[in-house]
């Protein structure tokens, strides 16, 4: 808040404006121009009240953003201007309004708020001014826009030659017709559509949908008329029919459409397959559409089913409704083969395809799996019939999922593991029919939440690969299966580390993360896995190094921590330097001397790890060195000691540097902060250090953050304003001093108002 203007104007009194502008006015209206007043209540007010006196700020004022707000402040702000009847402040309203971009998506034009506003307000259209070169009317007839919908807001321009010209580009969609019982120029389409384009944020007039339907069934309105009146309340089915007719990807997804239009089918090689199934999908989720009427009424089976989808649980009324609808199926494999077999080309609603599916398998009672598939790995997401099966036997008896078991392909067994909703029998049915496969399939579908911990809980190599290395495992899971670390307590002894895992660990993990999750190779303890870690990367911490010394020892013994000392190649690493600095040398080597070797490298690390030490070793060197050794504490240890921080910078202040690379943590100790606010001047702060000193209260602020002018931008007004009014007053000397102070002054805002005050007093 550099602006003289906008600091009085935020912090004074509304009482005192007309006293700060006889003081200001050229400074007042160059910061209305370049939009730096505060938009507040009180100062629109003020704006709204003066202007009628003031040409000079009423262009001001159009000139700026204030009128382009889409709330009743820019309205506010608009109708005030309008009502000026001036036609220079008009063309300079326009002129702001023309070149103001619409938010995506939104139905106001700033351009026909302000035109409406303008043409209503307008008593003398003879006027010359109107007219002149640079008169409004000749601007517009000038700048003929290329969008139809612009010229509505033409039509009720008191300007002749300006309705002619927008009843020529509108047809009888928009222009009413001349034995229409309203007076006004627009159709009741156009109303609406003007009243959208013309309307602040949140305000919306009654809609005659009797003569907008009446007009539609003379002559068809456009898509894109109707995709402007769908997202009204209330809007009539028969237009959202239309539309969803002749351009279904229009209808906004809250447009409640009716359950006829699901009897027009759109072509696919315009549309795409997932058309209908997400228009079915919005119905169900929006209560528009009764699910047992989509299982009796509509086609195709596939695209209802789809609609509903596998991903999650079904809500409780459409559990049954599946239930009951695969009910007659009962616990007969062969019907199920049928249903799955038929659904792909299946054009009926679901319940016919179920009831020919029993018929069929009275007549056929041993069908052959259709196009029978290997599992996937990576498992890809079941789509169509697979997908509708996952669904069908979610809502079936346990006792149909074990019967249909013998007849599964492999595919079909890592999709119903992975997304049907199997009770325990069904699950174990499948494991113990397909054996340690099926467990290998299911892990390479990525499974989540239970399921994952189920096959956690497997302790099995092949399984642990999949799932390290395609089932987001949480870091502690990803340590313990490198470590070889059972999970089950019957377990005995290591689990081995897939091959996968260690390929992935080489060569792999092209993630944005790559380096914290090598890092998880400190806690293995395994010998090929450290050498693999310490050539792709490089452990900066004395903690973390010692931490994989003392994991090697516990897990190979002391001959595996020599040999990793003595080593001279690591994989994919370059020169002959050891990766291990001279201090771990040291440490490890006279561990390996001593009788107690391990306790020894314990006690080291456990020495290393305290919270001094840590802090010891983040800020030790100082400077902006901290801000690395921020990233490597968090990856290699753990969180940041604050509280050890603080100590030592209170034993030995830390230097500027290192406490505002400290600062950029949420985290940070207000002491720290503290510092930083009295070292440094808020310009040579990041603005995200500046932002973390909106912790301190008001007063803090107003006293100690410097320069004034940035300070203010830190305070809340509401809180602020009291603590500046105490020291200036109701003068309006003291607050046009301080103003002008502000922008070019050094120190805090205390020292700023106090300085105003005593120049005034």
């Amino acid at each position: 808040m550099s602006s003289a203007p906008c600091f009085a104007y935020q912090f004074a009194d509304p009482s005192l404006f007309p006293a700060l502008y006889a003081r200001m006015p050229d400074e007042t209206r160059d910061a209305l121009r370049s939009n730096e007043l505060p938009h507040t209540e009180a100062v629109v007010g003020w704006l709204c009240a003066q202007v009628g006196a003031d040409r000079e700020l009423a262009l001001a004022l159009a000139e700026s953003e204030f009128p382009m707000r889409a709330d009743a402040w820019g309205r506010q702000v608009i109708d005030t201007l309008a009502r000026l009847d001036d036609p220079r402040v008009a063309l300079m309203l326009y002129r702001t309004a023309a070149r103001e971009r619409r938010m995506f998506g939104a139905t106001y034009v700033p351009r026909d708020a302000v035109l409406t506003a303008v043409f209503s307000a307008v008593t003398d259209p003879d006027d010359p001014a109107w007219h002149t070169s640079s008169g409004l009317a000749s601007v517009l007839l000038r700048e003929s826009p290329t969008d139809t919908h612009d010229f509505l807001a033409l039509l009720t321009a008191p300007f002749a030659e300006l309705v002619a010209a927008a009843r020529q580009r509108l047809g009888a969609e928009f222009v009413a017709s001349d034995d229409a019982p309203s007076t006004s120029p627009l159709s009741a389409v156009a109303e609406v559509l003007l009243s959208l384009r013309t309307r602040e944020r949140g305000a919306q007039a009654p809609v005659d949908w009797s003569a907008v339907t009446a007009a539609h069934r003379r002559h068809p309105l456009s898509v894109r008329t109707l995709a402007a009146l769908a997202p009204l309340e209330d809007c009539p089915a028969e237009l959202l029919t239309d539309l969803y007719r002749d351009e279904p990807r229009s209808v906004p997804d809250t447009a409640p459409l009716p359950f006829e239009a699901l009897e027009i089918r759109h072509p696919q090689q315009k549309y795409g397959p997932d058309l209908r199934p997400r228009t079915i999908e919005r119905g169900l989720r929006h209560g528009w559409f009764a699910i047992d009427r989509l299982l009796r009424e509509t086609g195709t089976a596939l695209e209802v089913l789809t609609a509903i989808g596998h991903e999650d649980a079904p809500e409780p009324h459409i559990a049954d409704a599946l239930a009951e609808l695969v009910a007659p199926l009962g616990a007969d494999p062969a019907a199920w083969v049928h249903v799955y077999a038929r659904l792909a080309r299946f054009r009926g609603p679901c319940t016919v395809l179920v009831a020919e599916a029993v018929d069929r398998a009275r007549t056929d009672p041993a069908p052959e799996w259709p196009r029978r598939t290997l599992a996937d790995i990576p498992a890809r997401w079941p789509e169509g019939s697979r997908s509708a099966l996952a669904l069908l036997l979610s809502a079936a008896p346990e006792e149909a999922v074990i019967a249909l078991v013998p007849h599964l392909d492999p595919r079909a067994v890592q999709d119903l593991l992975r997304h049907a909703r199997l009770g325990a029998k069904a699950r174990d049915a499948l494991l113990a029919a397909f054996g340690h496969e099926a467990a290998v399939w299911w892990g390479a579908a990525a499974p989540a939440g239970a399921d994952r911990d189920f096959l956690l809980d497997l302790d099995d190599p092949e399984v642990n690969g999949l799932l390290f290395q395609y089932g987001r495992l949480p870091a502690e899971e990803r340590r313990r299966i490198l470590a070889g670390r059972p999970r089950s307590a019957d377990r005995q002894g290591d689990v081995p580390v897939a091959d996968r895992i260690v390929e992935m660990v080489l060569s792999g993990y092209e993630l944005t993360d790559v380096r914290t999750r090598l890092l998880d190779c400190v806690y293995s303890g395994d010998a090929k896995l450290v050498r693999i870690l310490l050539g792709r990367a490089k452990v900066y911490t004395e903690v973390a190094r010692l931490r994989l010394l003392v994991r090697l020892w516990e897990r190979q013994g002391p001959a595996a921590v020599e040999a990793l000392l003595d080593e001279t190649v690591f994989p994919r690493r370059r020169g002959t330097k050891h990766p291990l600095p001279p201090q771990t040398h040291r440490t490890a080597r006279k561990a390996l001397t001593r009788s107690d070797g391990l306790a020894y490298l314990q006690d080291e690390l456990a020495r290393a790890s305290t919270p001094d030490a840590v802090a010891s070793y983040l800020v030790g060197r100082g400077g902006a060195v901290v801000a690395d050794r921020m990233e490597h504490v968090v990856e290699e240890i753990g969180p940041i000691p604050w509280d050890a921080v603080a100590r030592r910078h209170a034993d030995k202040p830390l230097d500027s540097a290192a406490v505002e690379a400290l600062a950029k943590d949420d985290d940070c100790p207000d002491e720290l902060l503290r510092t930083l606010m009295h070292r440094a001047p808020l310009g040579d702060l990041t603005w995200a250090v500046r932002g973390g000193l909106r912790r301190f209260d008001t007063a803090e602020l107003t006293a100690d953050a410097r320069p004034a002018h940035l300070a203010v931008g830190l305070l809340s007004a509401d809180k602020a304003r009291p603590l500046i009014s105490a020291a200036l007053g109701d003068s309006p000397e003291s607050w046009t001093v301080a103003a002008r102070l502000l922008p070019d002054f050094t120190g805090s805002l205390a020292e700023l108002v106090d300085t105003a005050a005593s120049i005034t007093a």
